[in-house]
């Protein structure tokens, strides 16, 4: 363990705080150091896994793993792999939430939550009390990372209710001393009374997804204010995709940086957010990992690890949920890692941004098209529209691709037909339709303005 500061691992389940110490000897660190913390912290979750949650004796029993040959990081691949369908079976098998926990939550639990059933019956996910020390490590550290601190009011978008983020969020506050104004989503607190609160209460800091936060900001303007003018310095986007123009006309409209992050339901930890450099470049340098809290892989459909930089599925190792650690975890999130330094100096590795959901991407025509490339290609062609719809259907004529873009001019068929031979050009795909509809039209369907995370892509042909 030379060359490794012991306080870097205060006990197997906390996480040091942000500031100069963590700079130096983590965001800096040679990544063989970076290595031995992870490797060490590897060795303990596998023991404790194999005493302490069942799930794990029986899926490795089954696969014939013995977990007493894990020495490094280097033996990761060893361990088999398991996703979201495994552990849906294993809540069928053991209900009401499955046995991937240890021994005596029932005695701790401090809060129950769940998946939203988009895809499915939803899972229930207990929290409990000895959990939250670690969460909330992680989670303040990213917000001291980007600058926040207790002279700050953090006004949270995501909803209160089952689902993990808002309370993510709250704990992240409260780990960081930031004030919490719990506005909820646009289904607790409308549009107009948000901008109102953001406005008369102050707030410095503002945490949601992308597409919310640009809707406020328009509401704000279509009221006759200038949110750049207020005090909002700073922006926490998270839960749905966000491309580059997104992020710029967000920072042009409040006048404020955007920092995205990364965390998962499955998990219910805060893995990376972007630095400064990516920040200012929208996010293109790819957001940093706390490596001392997880590792990611990214594997291919086989299972194989993918080349430094390259495009396939996370699978995320994290001991940061005492009671519920996720060991070789597939998440189902397409995404890239790379481990060179970035521009900012540091040497934590690199998750890039993510380009949607393994189940979200779309074939047409022999052709694969990944959800951050349709908004990209939209956004490239309509910088000014921030509204849309994209459907893949079946017809008589082999699938094809339906956009539905918001515009006060959807009477214009010459931007249509611009829209839709630029949109095909950057998709190469040819069997496309674009429609212009009228402001408001698509939120039918995504849920923009209501629901705290949009979608925006549907595939019609299931």
């Amino acid at each position: 363990m030379a060359d490794i500061d012991k306080s870097l691992i205060p006990e197997p389940f906390r996480f040091p705080e942000y500031g100069e110490h963590l700079e130096r000897h983590l965001s800096h660190a040679s990544r063989e150091s970076i290595r031995r913390i992870q490797s060490e912290r590897l060795r303990h979750i596998v023991r404790y896994a194999r005493h302490e949650v069942p799930f794990y004796r029986g899926l490795w029993g089954r696969t014939g793993f013995d977990p007493g040959v894990i020495r490094s990081i280097d033996d990761l691949e060893l361990l088999p792999t398991w996703n979201v369908e495994d552990q849906r079976r294993n809540i069928e098998e053991h209900p009401p939430y499955g046995s991937c926990y240890s021994s005596g939550l029932a005695n701790d639990i401090a809060f129950m939550l769940s998946t939203s059933g988009t895809t499915g019956v939803p899972r229930l996910f207990p929290v409990a009390y000895k959990d939250l020390p670690g969460f909330q490590d992680l989670m303040a550290r990213c917000y001291h990372y980007v600058g926040l601190g207790a002279s700050d009011l953090m006004q949270i978008t995501f909803t209160y209710a089952t689902m993990g983020a808002a309370w993510a969020c709250t704990w992240a506050s409260q780990g960081a001393r930031i004030g919490i104004l719990p506005a909820s989503s646009g289904r607790t607190t409308d549009s107009v009374r948000q901008v109102d609160l953001i406005r008369r209460a102050g707030v410095t800091a503002i945490t949601g997804t992308a597409s919310f936060i640009l809707h406020l900001a328009e509401v704000a303007q279509q009221q006759g204010y200038d949110p750049s003018k207020w005090r909002v310095r700073t922006i926490i986007t998270a839960g749905e995709l966000a491309s580059p123009g997104t992020r710029k006309a967000i920072e042009a409209a409040w006048g404020a940086k955007v920092h995205d992050l990364f965390g998962s339901v499955d998990t219910l930890t805060w893995s990376s957010i972007d630095c400064d450099a990516s920040r200012a470049q929208a996010g293109a340098l790819g957001m940093h990992i706390w490596e001392d809290a997880c590792v990611i892989e990214v594997l291919d459909p086989d299972g194989k690890p993918v080349p430094d930089g390259e495009y396939g599925e996370m699978c995320i190792t994290s001991w940061a949920w005492r009671t519920s650690p996720k060991i070789r975890f597939r998440s189902g999130d397409l995404i890239a890692v790379k481990t060179g330094q970035c521009e900012c100096g540091r040497t934590l590795a690199r998750m890039m941004p993510v380009a949607g959901r393994v189940d979200h991407v779309l074939r047409i025509h022999a052709t694969t098209i990944y959800p951050m490339a349709l908004e990209n290609a939209i956004l490239g062609a309509a910088p000014q529209l921030s509204e849309w719809l994209v459907e893949a259907v079946a017809t008589e004529n082999g699938a094809r691709l339906r956009l539905s873009i918001e515009t006060p001019d959807c009477a214009d068929e010459n931007l249509r037909k611009r829209l839709q031979q630029e949109i095909g050009h950057a998709l190469n795909v040819r069997a496309i339709e674009v429609a212009l509809v009228t402001p408001g039209k698509t939120a039918e369907v995504t849920g923009a303005g209501r629901e705290p995370k949009v979608r925006r892509i549907f595939d019609r042909r299931r």
